[in-house]
Formats: C-alpha cells, sequence, structure tokens
C-alpha cells in the first residue's frame, strides 16, 4: 500500500471507480527540504540514536492564539502553531510528515468514492481518544462537518459556517454508517475530496458530547477554549497565561506510533512563551532560552539576523527555509467604488514593482511569484513574463497604467481604503509608497486580529485587503476566490459567476494536462483578465531551530504543516 502523490493521486486511484482508498505507512521518501536529515519513521542510521522520550521543548509563538482558539473562525498561523498540538494535524486525512505532496492517514484509516465521486466513505479509527477519554467516532465527524458547512441557529443567535466551509465542498448531507464509518454526500463529483480536506486548519476540534449541549441552549459561539481545550491530539493543553506563556503536556492516550511502534509524541510537552518583537524573539534565541523560533509574518529572519545567530552559535543552530505565504492584495469589487472598473485594477497591478516590494517588505527574504507556487507545475509556463511581472517591460507597463487610469476617468487620481494587519504594515507602507506616483492615494486601516477576521468578511468600508495564498493544490483557491455571497472569507469580494464556473471543470477532468489547464485558467483570469487579486511576492521564512532539536519534518512551503509536533524530539 502507497501513499498518494498530491499531482497525480486523484488521477490514479480517483479514477478507478471501484477502487478502495487505503493510505498506510511505507518507506519515506527523502525529506524535500528544512533541516531535518532524517524521518523519524525511519530506522536511524548509525552512531545516530534513536528518538529520545522526555523533555520539553521551548518554541515561542508570535502572539496570544485568538478569541477562544476556534479554527473555524480563524486560520491564522498565530494559532495554528500552537492549536495543531492539541487538536491533531488536519482531520480525516493529512499530507505526509516526509513528503507534504502526498496524503497520508489521519482520524481516517482508509476512505472509498463512490463509482461518479459524488460520495466518500470514511472509516474512523477505533483507537481515538478525545483528551478527556470519551472515544472518537463518526457521530463526532458529523457534527464536526454539520457545524462546519452550515453553522446552526438556536433562537435568534447565529453561528456562520466556517471560513474552511469551501474545503467541505458542494456537501449535502453526512450520514453516519455501520462500523464507525462516515459518508459525505456531494452535490456533484469531486475526485480530489481528500485533497481539500488535507488542510492543517481544516481541523475538528468541536467535540460534540461537550458542545452540542450548549450549543442546544443557545451558546452558538462555543470554541474550543470554552470547553477546556478537549481535542484529539498528542498534547493537551495545561496553562494559557495570556501575554505569557501556552503550555502543552503529553496525551499519554494519543493513538499515532511512529513506523517502529513506538508511541508518539516523544516530548513531554511544550511550552510556547508568547513574544510579539521579532528582535526580541532573536535575542531570547541566541541567550539560550529558546528551543526555535515563531512562525508568521514579520518572523522569519532577515538575512542580518540570521547571520548573528550562525556567527554566535555556529554548529549549535539549524536553520528551516520554508516558502511561506504568496502575499497579494485582493480587491472588494462588490462595494460601489472606482475599483469596480477592471481598468483601474489593472493600472494598479501594472504600476506595482514587485521586486522593489519584495526588499521594502521582506528585507529581500522572497521571490516572484504567481498564485500558485514556482517551485510546483501549477502556474503557467510564462507567467513570469506577464504585464506587471516582466521586469523587462516595466516602463512600458507604467505608461499603459497611467493611460489605463486615465481612461477610466481618474486621471487626476483617486483614494484607496486598504485593510491591514499590523503583521503586514511594512507591505501596505510599500502599497502606498510605490502607488503614490500613479496618483492613487492610499489610506490603510491596522486592524488587530479579531478585527481583521471579522472586517475582512464584509463587503463594505474597504477597497482592498491583503491576504495570502498558501494552497497545495489549485482547487483549494475556490475557497479564496469564490463568490461573496457564496463564501464570507473570499479574499477578493466579487460576483463573477465566470470564476465558480472554472472551478466547476475540475469535477469533470480525467488527466493531469486538463487539471493543469484548468488551474492555468484561474490563474490568468484572475491575475490578467480581470485582476481581481494582485500576488506580490512569495515570502521565504527562515526559522531558527536548536541543533539538539530533531524531526521536525520543515516543509519546502506553508508554514502550518507539521506544527503538531508529534514526531519532534531533543537529542540533549
Amino acid at each position: 500500500m502507497t501513499r498518494t502523490p498530491l499531482w497525480s493521486g486523484p488521477f490514479l486511484t480517483g479514477f478507478l471507480a471501484s477502487a478502495v482508498v487505503v493510505l498506510a505507512a511505507c518507506q519515506p521518501a527523502a525529506p524535500p527540504g528544512g533541516a531535518t536529515k532524517r524521518s523519524p519513521d525511519e530506522k536511524p542510521a548509525a552512531g545516530e540514536g534513536e528518538p529520545k522520550y522526555g523533555g520539553v521543548a521551548v518554541i515561542a509563538n508570535r502572539a496570544d492564539a485568538p478569541g477562544s482558539w476556534d479554527s473555524m473562525l480563524t486560520s491564522t498561523i498565530t494559532l495554528t502553531h500552537v492549536s495543531l498540538g492539541v487538536y491533531g494535524e488536519a482531520n480525516l486525512v493529512r499530507r505526509c510528515r516526509e513528503d507534504i505532496y502526498k496524503l497520508c492517514p489521519s482520524l481516517a484509516e482508509s476512505w472509498e468514492p463512490s463509482s461518479d465521486f459524488t460520495q466518500w466513505t470514511f472509516k474512523i479509527r477505533d483507537d481515538v481518544l478525545w483528551h478527556d477519554g470519551t472515544p472518537f467516532t463518526a457521530a463526532d465527524v458529523k457534527f464536526w462537518a454539520d457545524l462546519a458547512y452550515n453553522g446552526v441557529k438556536v433562537g435568534d443567535k447565529t453561528r456562520p459556517p466556517a471560513l474552511f466551509k469551501a474545503e467541505l465542498g458542494d456537501l449535502k448531507s453526512v450520514e453516519v454508517m455501520d462500523g464507525n464509518r462516515v459518508r459525505f454526500i456531494l452535490g456533484g463529483p469531486i475526485p480530489y475530496y481528500p485533497d481539500l480536506l488535507s488542510r492543517p486548519p481544516v481541523t475538528i476540534a468541536h467535540p460534540r458530547h461537550l458542545m452540542e449541549p450548549r450549543i442546544q441552549q443557545g451558546e452558538v459561539m462555543i470554541g474550543p477554549a470554552d470547553v477546556g481545550w478537549v481535542g484529539l491530539g498528542p498534547f493537551k493543553m495545561v496553562k494559557h497565561d495570556r501575554g505569557s506563556v501556552i503550555e502543552l503536556r503529553r496525551f499519554d492516550r494519543y493513538w499515532e506510533k511512529d513506523a517502529q511502534g513506538r508511541q508518539l509524541p516523544y516530548l513531554d510537552g511544550i511550552d510556547f512563551p508568547i513574544i510579539s518583537d521579532p528582535s526580541a524573539m532573536v535575542a531570547a534565541f541566541r541567550s539560550g532560552r529558546l528551543d526555535g523560533g515563531a512562525r508568521g509574518v514579520g518572523f522569519g529572519l532577515l538575512p542580518d539576523q540570521r547571520a548573528s545567530i550562525e556567527q554566535s552559535l555556529k554548529d549549535q543552530v539549524q536553520f528551516v527555509n520554508i516558502a511561506a505565504y504568496r502575499w497579494a492584495f485582493h480587491f472588494n469589487t462588490v462595494m460601489a467604488s472606482p475599483f469596480q472598473d477592471v481598468r483601474v485594477r489593472k493600472a494598479i497591478s501594472l504600476w506595482l514593482d514587485r521586486r522593489a516590494g519584495i526588499q521594502a517588505g521582506l528585507g529581500g527574504s522572497g521571490s516572484m511569484s504567481s498564485i500558485m507556487s514556482p517551485t510546483s507545475p501549477w502556474p503557467s509556463p510564462d507567467w513570469a513574463t506577464w504585464p506587471g511581472f516582466n521586469e523587462q517591460t516595466r516602463d512600458q507597463d507604467r505608461a499603459e497604467a497611467k493611460r489605463l487610469l486615465t481612461s477610466a476617468g481618474y486621471g487626476s487620481g483617486l483614494e484607496m481604503m486598504l485593510m491591514c494587519r499590523p503583521v503586514w504594515a511594512q507591505a501596505c507602507e510599500w502599497l502606498q509608497g510605490d502607488l503614490a506616483g500613479l496618483g492613487v492615494q492610499v489610506k490603510f486601516n491596522l486592524l488587530d486580529d479579531a478585527t481583521w477576521n471579522q472586517q475582512q468578511r464584509s463587503t463594505s468600508d474597504w477597497h482592498m485587503q491583503q491576504a495570502a495564498f498558501t494552497d497545495l493544490i489549485p482547487e483549494g483557491l475556490e475557497r479564496q476566490l469564490a463568490k461573496a455571497s457564496v463564501s464570507p472569507n473570499a479574499a477578493p469580494k466579487h460576483e463573477d459567476d465566470r470564476i465558480p464556473e472554472i472551478f466547476a471543470r475540475f469535477r469533470q477532468v480525467k488527466t493531469q494536462d486538463e487539471r493543469l489547464q484548468v488551474a492555468r485558467d484561474i490563474e490568468k483570469y484572475v491575475l490578467q483578465d480581470q485582476v481581481y487579486s494582485i500576488v506580490t511576492f512569495n515570502e521565504l521564512q527562515v526559522l531558527p531551530y536548536r541543533s539538539y532539536v530533531k524531526g521536525l519534518f520543515a516543509p519546502p512551503e506553508e508554514l502550518g504543516h507539521n506544527v503538531d509536533f508529534a514526531t519532534v524530539w531533543l537529542d540533549k
């Protein structure tokens, strides 16, 4: 039995209609990136030693986890970095630790599609417990999926659907089956359905036995923090001292074992001190108070920070390199404004000097990017030569930008209201300065995470917002690019019927070439034809860890993978 490759899985398994997709442990491939020399699931090399049990790792987090720690309401790495150890990574399936471009089982040990891919049946493991000892069952999955997809209304109180609703597809119903199985019934075929469920923020973190009674009593916005963080992950919450530290400790009845049958996790626990200043984090790491750095915008090491750490610690440090975020600015075309005119949007895209933005917004730690990572097969082969992306045509692109703005009636300039989070302030300031030369006066509001999460669902009071693309598969973009009336978490706000029509073609493709073509049609339509989004750059995050921290499985892209830390151990 083999793991399912990301690029070919739906076509190797999905179109074999009678096949039962069963994923189990196998010999892992070489790690695709990062600092880990080998997988902890492999037999250690001679002299390297076995993974060691015990110890408490100390890893910085950039801020407090927001609100009630509800993964249905936010997907920020500020939450994911500390919560996946409590909730477990992903849900029924997950990306394989040693190769995130493949799928592995998680809370489901196997899954099977119907012949037309409109139904997917998952067999739930029988050995999974919530942290309070309650068995995890197919009924828990149904409760979670119904809550995430539909939200809930009790009297005059309403809970909205989850931000990751689109990952659940066109979900018509969820049925509990005999044998601890659960069936997802869809409104149309989705051959790649398990891929959608594998994003780290799509976590089952809502225990039915604790939440359902309280929801029925009207507590519709109840979150994991309100029920004592009872999760399914390798660690239990023992302390959250807001503004100071988050402490997790080993859950001795966690279900997962490594390839040699050893119980996970290896660590006794993890302490996450809250360090909101990147410079303070670097100082704490250099002084020996941290085993690992924080993840998230603003907390990747700048070149001079890495050099100073390397000079002082030498072989006592390892660096993890992750292509973290494909930063983008997104237009609100639902609210009446000049930005409903595609000429205005194209003018702004043509004008921006993305390469200067890499230096201004990221300190040079990044690269040019399309809507999907340039290291993947998805982008169009010629995307880097498109107007606005091609450095060789920048002067003529800027001339065309001025012509378009004038033809739209805004030759004398216009104002833009930009919605921005504090961690993105440098990029927002760069945008403000760069667009001044085009006559676009950018005013931006710096919003805290909670306010930003709430406001970005709205279609009023802002013209543009910044939000990153992080998906591994193009189908995953649908949650961010859907019509505003369908997905409240959509990044650009629009009501363009053409976009769901393009995404619907993914349901009919039968070859990888067809899938690539759909992905590239979306890319061109969103970035060039209609310019609903402007991808600016791909941020490379360099993260420090002590050399004795083993089993990290640093992914080549996306910060939120492998942060349940179940396989991490301390070689000291």
